[in-house]
């Protein structure tokens, strides 16, 4: 069976095997999106919380994919030390850069998951007017983050439904730091 397609549990090492392997997919669109908005004029960057020790594993997939970057556009943690949090990443890219849009799995790309549960739902209530406009999320199944990120806890959403009433609305924000 191919290595892609197993089931396994998370490892740091199965981890950086998957990595190894090059071979993520996109989100459906998301290659003519990405190439309209460079046929723009749009300049990509690719805020990630994989290590620098996968940077060029992660370009080379991006250009397996049709995606031109470079390890300049891709920003990892280890690098210019670099936390998971991706404020001061995003404070690089808007030291030169207009930020037009930002796009992300989880909420934690978006408000520092070391503040509390109060402080991030008031974080992404008070960016509200930018959810659909300027920032998307794509909640990734695989991990699961995105269910938590309001509530503090560790348990999984059974079912869509019951997490829907506490979390659908606040599911993307920016920190000012990003603006």
């Amino acid at each position: 069976m191919d290595k892609r397609l197993r089931r396994i549990p998370y490892t740091s090492a199965v981890w950086k095997e998957w990595v190894a392997l090059e071979a993520a997919g996109l989100v459906p669109g998301a290659k003519p999106f990405l190439d309209t908005a460079r046929d723009r004029g749009v300049a990509m960057y690719f805020v990630t919380n994989r290590s620098i020790d996968d940077e060029a594993h992660t370009v080379a997939n991006l250009h397996a994919l049709g995606i031109p970057a470079s390890a300049e556009d891709v920003m990892c943690v280890g690098e210019n030390g670099w936390t998971w949090d991706k404020t001061a990443r995003r404070q690089l890219i808007a030291s030169t850069h207009r930020i037009v849009m930002l796009l992300g799995d989880d909420l934690n790309d978006f408000i520092p998951a070391k503040l509390t549960s109060e402080r991030r739902v008031a974080e992404a209530e008070k960016h509200s007017a930018w959810w659909g406009s300027r920032s998307f999320v794509l909640p990734n199944p695989t991990y699961g983050s995105s269910e938590r990120a309001l509530t503090a806890t560790s348990r999984r959403c059974p079912t869509a439904r019951s997490c829907s009433a506490s979390s659908p609305r606040y599911a993307v924000s920016t920190t000012d730091e990003a603006r």
